[in-house]
Order: structure tokens, then C-alpha cells, then sequence
């Protein structure tokens, strides 16, 4: 288990070192992602209206991956809130 939390953080760190320059958020979130404490976060743009939103969650109950593409993205009238649409895997 030791050796697939390194391995995904690896992978996830070079994911997102090759994507930088087109990275609109990068972070840490806490709370609870499906009874996991810590999530590494990233959100990368791939077009005006679309994005891949992927993050990586530690806790009790293991570790846990998202890469979501979110594929209708648009702001909600003339408010500062975006609405998005996407699909993607999940494995925890």
C-alpha cells in the first residue's frame, strides 16, 4: 500500500509539472473526500469551455484518485459562479 501512495504521487506531481503553464488552480484541500482527511487538487484547462479536474485523497480509508473531465463549463449569468458538466474515473 506504502508503495501506491508513492507511485501515485508521482504520477500525479508529473502530471501536473507538465501541465503548469496551463494550470488555473493547484492546492490542498481538507475534509472529508469519501472518508479520506487531505486532497491534493489541480484543475487544468483544456480548451475555453473545458477542463480536467484531477485530485489525489489520503486518509483512514486509503487513497483514493479523480480525474474528471469536465467538459461544458460556463459561468451562471453575470454572477461569479461557474456551473460544469464532465465524466471521468474514480478509484479509492
Amino acid at each position: 500500500m506504502k508503495y501506491l501512495k508513492i507511485l501515485t504521487l508521482i504520477m500525479f506531481f508529473g502530471l501536473a509539472s507538465s501541465l503548469e503553464s496551463n494550470a488555473q488552480e493547484l492546492g490542498i484541500r481538507f475534509g472529508n473526500f469519501y472518508g479520506n482527511n487531505v486532497a491534493i487538487d489541480g484543475v487544468f484547462e483544456l480548451g475555453q469551455f473545458s477542463r480536467i479536474h484531477a485530485d489525489v485523497s489520503f486518509g483512514n480509508n486509503g487513497v483514493g484518485v479523480d480525474a474528471l473531465w469536465d467538459f461544458l463549463y460556463r459561468p451562471i449569468g453575470a454572477s461569479d459562479f461557474d456551473y460544469y458538466i464532465g465524466v471521468g474515473p474514480s478509484l479509492y
